[in-house]
C-alpha cells in the first residue's frame, strides 16, 4: 500500500514539475503527415522517440538526429526533438513516447502522444426503402445513410436545419438510419457524416408525395399500357368462357338423335284436271312396297343419313 502511494505521489510530482506530461491526442489522416511537437533547446541532452517500445528516432548529444531504418523515407526528427511522420498508414496508429535524458541517465522530460490515424469521410449516400409515391399521414419511410471512413458519426437535417425533435422521427444504428412514421414533410432530408478529420454531406432526398390528383397524372405510355392490359384480360376471359360452354354442350359419345317424329316437308303441285298421269304397273308396285315398309324406313333413315 505504501509503495503504491509513493508511486502515485511521485508521478503527480513529475507532472506538476513538467518532467512528465499527460498524453496528448493527435489525429492523422491516411496518406498525410503529422508533427509530434517538442521544444528542447539543450543540445547536450539525449532525445529519443519510441513507438510500442521500439525506437523510432534518436538525437545523441552534439550529433544530428536520425530515424530508425524501418521509417526510411517518411520520418524526420528535428534538433528540438520534434518528430514528423509522413505517408501515414493504419499501422502508425498507437502510443508514442518521448524522453529527454541528461547523461548518463537523468530523466529531464518524458511525454506521451496517442496518434489516431483516420480514413477521411467520403462517398456519403442516402438510400430509401420507398421509390414510388408516398402517401402523407399514412406511409412510413426509412432513410439509410452510408459513408466511407474511420469512426464515422451521422447527423440529419431537414431543409438545411437540424432535424427537429419530433416523435415521427426515429434514429437507429448510431443515427445511421432515420425512420419517418408517418411521412408529413416535403422538404429535403440530408445526412452529414463526420469524423475527427473531415465531414461530408449527402444529396438531399425529397419524397414524391401522393395526392388525389396523382391518380390522374398518368403519362401516355402508362395509359397505353393500362388499355393493352385490359384488352388482353378481356380476350383471355372470352377464350375461357368459350371453351367452358363448348365442353358443356358437347353430347356424350354414342348418342343417336331421334328424328323419326319430324314430319316430312310438304310438296305442293298444281295439276290440271284431266291431265294427271296414271301410274304404270311398275310405279304402282313401288308405291305399295314403300307403304308396306314405311315403318322400317323411318327407323333406318337417321342411320343412313349419317
Amino acid at each position: 500500500m505504501e509503495h503504491r502511494l509513493f508511486t502515485v505521489c511521485f508521478t503527480l510530482f513529475l507532472l506538476s514539475s513538467g518532467v512528465v506530461s499527460g498524453t496528448e491526442v493527435v489525429n492523422g489522416t491516411i496518406g498525410k503527415y503529422i508533427y509530434l511537437n517538442q521544444s528542447i533547446s539543450n543540445p547536450a541532452l539525449l532525445l529519443q522517440w519510441y513507438f510500442k517500445d521500439n525506437q523510432t528516432a534518436t538525437r545523441y548529444p552534439s550529433l544530428a538526429p536520425e530515424c530508425n531504418p524501418s521509417y526510411a523515407g517518411r520520418c524526420q526528427m528535428y534538433e528540438d526533438g520534434t518528430l514528423r511522420l509522413d505517408n501515414l498508414n493504419s499501422s502508425d496508429d498507437g502510443t508514442y513516447r518521448f524522453t529527454a535524458l541528461q547523461p548518463p541517465y537523468t530523466m529531464v522530460k518524458e511525454a506521451f502522444y496517442e496518434l489516431r490515424v483516420y480514413h477521411p469521410v467520403s462517398d456519403v449516400n442516402v438510400t430509401s426503402n420507398v421509390s414510388g409515391l408516398v402517401w402523407p399521414g399514412l406511409d412510413s419511410v426509412s432513410l439509410i445513410c452510408s459513408a466511407q471512413g474511420t469512426n464515422v458519426t451521422y447527423f440529419w437535417s431537414l431543409q438545411g436545419a437540424p432535424l427537429p425533435k419530433d416523435p415521427q422521427y426515429h434514429l437507429t444504428e448510431n443515427n445511421r438510419v432515420l425512420t419517418i412514421n408517418p411521412v408529413s414533410d416535403n422538404g429535403a432530408f440530408t445526412c452529414t457524416a463526420a469524423n475527427s478529420i473531415n465531414s461530408q454531406n449527402s444529396n438531399g432526398v425529397v419524397f414524391n408525395l401522393a395526392s388525389p390528383s396523382s391518380c390522374h397524372g398518368l403519362s401516355g405510355g402508362e395509359v397505353a399500357g393500362i388499355v393493352i392490359g385490359v384488352v388482353a384480360g378481356i380476350a383471355i376471359i372470352e377464350v375461357i368462357v368459350f371453351f367452358v360452354l363448348k365442353t358443356k354442350k358437347k353430347p356424350p359419345l354414342g348418342t343417336i338423335y331421334d328424328n323419326s317424329n319430324v314430319p316430312p316437308p310438304h310438296i305442293y303441285s298444281t295439276i290440271i284436271p284431266g291431265t294427271e298421269l296414271k301410274p304404270t304397273q311398275q310405279e304402282s308396285d313401288y308405291e305399295q312396297l314403300t307403304q308396306q315398309y314405311s315403318a322400317i324406313y323411318n327407323i333406318l333413315e337417321p342411320s343412313t343419313g349419317k
